[in-house]
Parts: C-alpha cells; sequence; structure tokens
C-alpha cells in the first residue's frame, strides 16, 4: 500500500507519478468478464484495484478519469450503448454499479466520494447524475425504476423508469435510498436512512424522513468540523 507520505513525494515528479500509477493498474487491472463487442474499459489516470467488471452486449463504455481512488466494487451490464463515466478525484469504495437494457448513463462528477455500500441501479434508457463535491454515506442506494411492471386493471404498465439527478456539494447519510424522478438540488443534506422519491427545487436544503420533506432551508456544510 502506497502510505500518504509516499503519495506526497510521488506527487511532486508527475513523470514518476504516471510510471506509478501505469505499474499499479496493470497489477490491479480489472477482474472482466465480457460476451459481446465493441465494449470498451478506459483508465485515463486513475488508481483501480479489486473491481470485477461483467458485460453482456455490445457498444458499452466505462471511463475512470485521472486521480481517481476506486476500489472493491463490481460494475454490471446487461445491455448495448450504455456508459459509465467517473470524473477526476472521486473517492468510490465497496458497492456496485447495475444496469440493465440499452442506452444507460450514470455519471460521477469530480470530487466526489462515494463510501462501502452503494447501489446504484440504472434500466430502461435512464441517467443517474452526481454532481461535484458529492459526500455519500455508507450503504447510499440509487434506482431509476422498479425493475419489476405495475399494471392497471386493463393490464397496461403505469410505473415508467426515470431519470436521477443530484446536484453538486451534496451530502447524503447513512442508509438513504433515493428512486426514480428525484431531483436533489446542490448544497442540499440528506439525513440519515431518509428515502427520496420526488423533486425537490430548492437548493441548500435539509431533507429527511420517509418519503423525505424539507425541514430546513438557507443551510449548507463542510466536510471539516468547524468549531463553534
Amino acid at each position: 500500500m502506497v502510505n500518504s507520505r509516499a503519495k506526497g513525494i510521488i506527487k511532486k515528479n508527475q513523470h514518476f507519478l504516471q510510471l506509478t500509477k501505469i505499474i499499479y493498474n496493470l497489477i490491479f487491472q480489472p477482474k472482466k468478464n465480457i460476451k459481446g463487442k465493441e465494449n470498451k474499459i478506459k483508465n485515463n489516470g486513475a488508481w483501480a484495484k479489486n473491481i470485477k467488471v461483467k458485460i453482456i452486449g455490445n457498444n458499452n463504455e466505462i471511463i475512470f478519469k485521472s486521480n481517481s481512488n476506486l476500489k472493491d466494487f463490481k460494475i454490471y451490464i446487461n445491455g448495448n450503448n450504455n456508459r459509465i463515466i467517473i470524473h477526476e478525484n472521486s473517492f468510490i469504495e465497496n458497492g456496485e454499479f447495475f444496469i440493465e437494457d440499452d442506452g444507460n448513463v450514470i455519471i460521477i462528477n469530480s470530487n466526489s466520494t462515494i463510501c462501502f455500500g452503494f447501489h446504484f441501479a440504472c434500466i430502461e434508457g435512464t441517467i443517474i447524475e452526481i454532481g461535484e463535491d458529492c459526500l455519500f454515506s455508507s450503504n447510499v442506494t440509487i434506482r431509476t425504476g422498479d425493475s419489476h411492471s405495475i399494471v392497471n386493471m386493463d393490464g397496461e404498465r403505469i410505473n415508467r423508469s426515470n431519470n436521477v439527478s443530484i446536484g453538486n456539494h451534496v451530502w447524503i447519510g447513512n442508509d438513504c435510498t433515493i428512486l426514480k424522478g428525484s431531483i436533489i438540488k446542490d448544497n442540499t443534506i440528506v439525513g440519515t436512512r431518509s428515502l427520496v422519491s420526488k423533486k425537490f427545487s430548492e437548493t441548500g436544503l435539509i431533507i429527511t424522513g420517509v418519503p423525505a420533506k424539507r425541514i430546513k432551508s438557507g443551510v449548507n456544510w463542510d466536510k471539516q468540523r468547524i468549531p463553534y
């Protein structure tokens, strides 16, 4: 394991850093089980370790961008023309990305942290997008659909899948679930064990409960414990 002091030394020499990343990623290449054509996994300078990828389908793409620290998670894709993009300087560990059907997109923007136990499920051509500088505590679930059908008395399906959008600098507490169609704006705090199932149009909120409701507005948050 590269300790923090060694990382500091390495970062001062960019050529050495790039060489170290190449060696590291050769040692810890994702374990791949791929059935299909034109599927691509691109590591553009991330630190990636113990990642398992299973793809059934064609023309799917997974992109890890520079300086992200990625470890101990699974990616499952069953379909065509799907994309997962993890942007720069993100930290993601111990969970799973699950995609079924065609044309889905999962985007994790830069400087975001997603802790262990996450489950992001994207189906039926939908999008999960997480903004910059977000913090997800453990066991957060995001789902763009219900996986099974709900039908009316005529047998017509009525539970359409829908996108999930999470803004910049959002803090989501332990054991939260974010369901299809949810929108969470910038600088929002989602309380522990909340169930978000609707659109919130304001920034700077505290939302909590089952289902989640606004309990306070005009707030922000900081990763540091600021003295009173």
